[in-house]
């Protein structure tokens, strides 16, 4: 939803009915665990694409 709503956390909170401040804290979470940089450009259209591909 994050990448589909153009990297905004207000527009992807909209979107899944929830506060801005937890889309923030599942990102930087998900930052964590990825051990990647989710607000830099290359890195959300490397995500884009690998969440893409069709197994």
């Amino acid at each position: 939803m994050f990448l589909e709503h153009s990297a905004s956390p207000t527009r992807t909170a909209r979107a899944l009915r929830v506060h801005v401040n937890t889309v923030r804290y599942r990102l930087a979470r998900a930052g964590e665990l990825l051990g990647a940089d989710l607000t830099d450009f290359r890195t959300q259209v490397d995500l884009y694409l690998a969440l893409s591909v069709d197994p």
